[in-house]
């Protein structure tokens, strides 16, 4: 269950409907979940490589799981470009 809720609101591939297509534009990952909102930076900074490397660590077994093949192509192209 929590896999499939990071999936939904923190992973945001490029068919999500779960927050506005400028967001999907934006960045493939949410850095910070509020009440009523949602951005792409973290505490310590927004740039894309430090929202995506917090949250993908700890990198063990499950990860695979946690991020799926489709998901990880579309996040490295935005963060390679």
């Amino acid at each position: 269950m929590e896999i499939r809720s990071v999936q939904k609101y923190w992973h945001v591939p490029s068919d999500s409907n779960i927050y506005d297509k400028g967001f999907v534009g934006e960045s493939r990952m949410v850095g910070v979940v509020g009440a009523s909102d949602a951005i792409c930076a973290t505490w310590f900074g927004g740039k894309l490589e430090y929202v995506h490397g917090i949250n993908i660590m700890p990198v063990t077994p499950i990860t695979e799981a946690l991020l799926p093949a489709a998901y990880v192509k579309e996040e490295y192209e935005q963060l390679a470009g």
